[in-house]
């Protein structure tokens, strides 16, 4: 049975889950919410943080974050977002290596196109190298 999915404001309340997969980000996904740039979906038991970008090939949702239970339907619930606006595909970031494995259990093909690697300047920046 495919799980609810709706468009809910953010609140301060929903911040202490959100905050476990956007980390140090919650503040500028915050704002993106409240400007229309992402959307913010209950999905079943999870909290889905999408935007819609363009492509060369047309539009993608991406999804920002996913947390909750149950995070299977909500994944396969990602496709009917993504239709519902529009989109030709859909990508999710995820720092799990495991998540894989979830994505591979819903029956669809998703299929890894990257991995994001980042390095903090910070050190660099101020002289404060090995």
């Amino acid at each position: 049975m495919a799980v609810q999915v709706i468009q809910i404001p953010w609140t301060s309340d929903l911040e202490p889950q959100l905050s476990r997969a956007l980390g140090e980000y919650l503040p500028d996904i915050r704002e993106e919410v409240a400007q229309g740039t992402c959307q913010l979906f209950q999905v079943g038991e999870c909290l889905a943080v999408t935007r819609c970008e363009g492509t060369r090939t047309g539009r993608e949702l991406v999804g920002v974050a996913l947390v909750g239970h149950n995070a299977k339907a909500a994944v396969k619930a990602i496709e009917r977002i993504a239709i519902a606006n529009h989109c030709d595909t859909a990508r999710i970031h995820c720092q799990n290596p495991a998540i894989a494995r979830l994505y591979r259990q819903t029956g669809q093909d998703w299929h890894e196109v990257e991995r994001v690697y980042r390095l903090d300047l910070t050190e660099v920046k101020h002289g404060r190298t090995q």
